[in-house]
């Protein structure tokens, strides 16, 4: 009898191991599903829009304007974005097929972790640069434009990611104690 009760403790906590870990995985991997499509719904926004703003303003005719270089900084800035939306996409295909154990997805959990603050302080970079080349801008005529519009799109770009890989940080943070 006490073999049958050990053999049912042991094999429960199997279970109950095994189950945990599905569960981990799961809210891992939803949790990195929702970041790409949150990424990837902003990349697509600025794909559509720019060129749309930069029509329009080539019908307006004229000389160039700062919002011209800003959406042509969008549109290739978010060409990157969508890129790295794909590559993650199949990224977490492959690995969903993949068995974990709780040790795989709490180690996998840690690394993001590390890139995401590497990502942030790139973000923060990416606001300063901006600020930086709206702050040089009067100082070059005939650059004024293009510092401008590059500036503002780096810091719109900059201050997205930034507030996204925060609040990514903080739902994968939940995961893991």
């Amino acid at each position: 009898m006490r073999f049958l009760i050990s053999l049912f403790l042991i094999c429960s906590s199997i279970i109950l191991i095994s189950q945990d870990s599905i569960f981990l995985r799961k809210k891992f991997q939803n949790n990195q599903s929702n970041a790409l499509k949150i990424l990837g719904g902003w990349s697509t926004l600025n794909l559509i829009v720019s060129p749309i703003y930069l029509k329009h303003i080539k019908n307006r005719g004229g000389a160039s304007s700062s919002a011209e270089y800003f959406n042509k900084m969008n549109f290739n800035w978010n060409l990157v974005n969508g890129g790295i939306c794909i590559v993650g996409t199949f990224r977490s295909k492959t690995l969903k097929n993949k068995s974990w154990n709780n040790k795989e997805v709490t180690n996998l959990i840690i690394k993001l972790k590390k890139t995401l603050f590497i990502n942030m302080g790139l973000d923060i970079s990416y606001l300063l640069a901006g600020l930086i080349l709206k702050k040089v801008a009067p100082n070059d005529p005939l650059k004024s434009h293009q510092y401008t519009g590059f500036g503002n799109s780096l810091i719109t770009q900059g201050g997205f990611l930034f507030v996204f890989d925060c609040l990514f940080l903080k739902s994968i943070s939940n995961l893991v104690k």
